[in-house]
């Protein structure tokens, strides 16, 4: 699989990265490095970005649309165009304590504990105004 051979000979200032990467709910890809062994450079932030894009072509998706909210509804993972989200806020079908997806957390440890989180308490709440506590 693409992603697991990328994190095998993934490298930044040609050391190798001790990395990881997985589909996770079959919908989202996620790599983890860690730092401590080497710093990510730009060059090696560039060759992920770049099998992202080969997953984009292979999947035909698109993997860089800021516009679009991931959420739980119940059991299933949805995910719409913020336009979408917000009128369904607006409707009261999502609320402050649903479920959104950070794509933005920085460290393995944000992921597991603020990765999947209320709205009230994610940066989507900058987005929604109506969402703020």
């Amino acid at each position: 699989m693409l992603i697991k051979d990328f994190v095998q000979q993934w490298t930044s200032h040609s050391e190798k990265v001790v990395a990881d990467g997985a589909i996770v709910y079959n919908r989202f890809i996620v790599f983890v490095a860690d730092e401590s062994f080497v710093t990510l450079g730009g060059c090696s932030i560039d060759s992920s970005v770049k099998v992202m894009r080969q997953l984009e072509q292979q999947f035909n998706t698109a993997l860089f649309d800021r516009l679009i909210v991931a959420y739980r509804e119940n059991d299933a993972i949805k995910t719409v165009a913020q336009s979408a989200f917000q009128t369904l806020f607006e409707q009261g079908t999502v609320n402050q304590e649903t479920i959104v997806f950070n794509n933005l957390v920085p460290t393995l440890n944000d992921f597991r504990e603020k990765w999947e989180t209320p709205l009230v308490k994610s940066w989507h709440a900058r987005m929604f105004a109506t969402a703020k506590p």
